[in-house]
């Protein structure tokens, strides 16, 4: 299988174990974490430099399943502070492993001020449409944000952690795909009312706004026929924003008596939000995979079986690699640029420029995809 969309479902003799986090999936390019936004277009800001990137020496990070995540210049430091870690939880495994160019554990962020009713009057046909949009794109990065750090936290899981993490990896998948339907119809809004010319104008210049504009224009420009055919359109609509009956209940009598396939265990926990059905999981992950095409054996008895499943999934986990990354990051491209445009156009903004902190966890995820590509 190529290596970008290399998956690990791993099937034992009791339970579908989707964890998806062999050597790499698409969940490391649906963050876009190396990529600034905003920053190179807006005066007096600028994005983390390579050199910065690098300054750092190699360092070591322990990792945990709870989403934990530490930073140390020796081995030793961080496997003494992971055992500390390990006795204060469930003493379970916790990843110790070498980072060679470490993130910065900060970043730079342009602040953006400006008066609103400049920017966004309540009269202008370009502003409820545009702001729909921005809705739609922040819940985008949030989804996809979400993924990459469940997946992180993912490559740390055993056991019972690793079963009750995967429908939880699953689900922001689920929500991407919620929140790209919304924003199609939100773009088809905005090009019925304001013409697509005259957005062209307001990014004149801007070479990669007007071709993420472009792209997106022939997504939401798809009959409806051909749009409920897509992997997108399919798990919003039977796992995303409903639960189709239909889809339960083809895929219960199915897989229901098939070991391998519906994982049959709910878990109760003191901590409400911890408990989880992960039954339940099993049979949102096959909708998932239905949707994008698959069509999985009906036993798991043979080698023959066990490598058309890996074949199918595998096709299937590109189908949406294929589909909801370019989506979401003309997306994201389109709107922001065209947001800070109207800014710097209509209003005088004032801007400052400051230090963040990135999350630990978000840091691990952009330290883990840089390992991968060596560098």
């Amino acid at each position: 299988m190529d290596a970008d969309a290399e998956t690990a479902l791993a099937v034992d003799c009791t339970h579908l174990d989707l964890s998806l986090r062999a050597r790499h999936t698409p969940g490391a390019a649906l963050g876009e974490h190396e990529r600034g936004e905003g920053c190179d277009r807006v005066p007096g800001a600028r994005a983390m430099s390579e050199k910065e990137l690098r300054e750092s020496k190699g360092q070591w990070r322990a990792l945990c399943a709870c989403g934990w995540v530490l930073y140390a210049q020796s081995r030793e430091a961080v496997a003494k502070a992971a055992l500390v870690h390990a006795d204060e939880g469930s003493g379970g495994p916790i990843r110790v492993e070498p980072v060679q160019i470490p993130r910065s554990p900060r970043a730079i962020a342009a602040v953006v001020g400006f008066n609103p009713g400049h920017v966004f009057p309540p009269g202008d046909k370009l502003t409820v449409p545009l702001l729909r949009l921005m809705l739609a794109t922040d819940d985008v990065r949030l989804a996809q944000r979400l993924y990459v750090e469940t997946a992180e936290r993912l490559r740390a899981a055993v056991g019972i952690q690793q079963r009750l993490l995967t429908g939880e990896y699953w689900y922001p998948l689920r929500l991407l795909c919620a929140h790209l339907h919304e924003a199609i119809d939100a773009l088809a809004t905005l090009t019925s009312t304001v013409s697509p010319k005259a957005i062209e104008q307001f990014l004149e210049g801007q070479a990669d706004a007007l071709e993420a504009f472009k792209n997106l224009r022939a997504v939401a420009g798809v009959d409806r026929e051909t749009r409920k055919e897509t992997a997108l359109f399919k798990t919003r609509t039977r796992i995303g924003a409903h639960y189709e009956n239909e889809a339960i209940t083809r895929l219960l009598t199915r897989y229901a008596d098939v070991p391998g396939y519906l994982d049959g265990t709910v878990v109760g926990s003191e901590v409400g939000g911890l408990a989880r059905f992960i039954i339940a999981d099993s049979l949102a992950v096959l909708m998932m995979i239905e949707a994008a095409g698959a069509s999985l054996p009906t036993t798991m008895a043979t080698e023959t079986d066990l490598a058309r499943f890996r074949a199918e999934v595998d096709a299937a986990v590109k189908s949406f690699a294929e589909e909801l990354l370019p989506l979401a990051k003309n997306l994201t491209w389109f709107v922001g640029s065209l947001v800070l445009t109207l800014v710097q156009q209509r209003a005088n903004p004032s801007i400052e420029t400051v230090t963040i902190e990135i999350p630990p966890l978000l840091r691990a995820v952009a330290d883990t995809e840089r390992e991968r590509r060596g560098g």
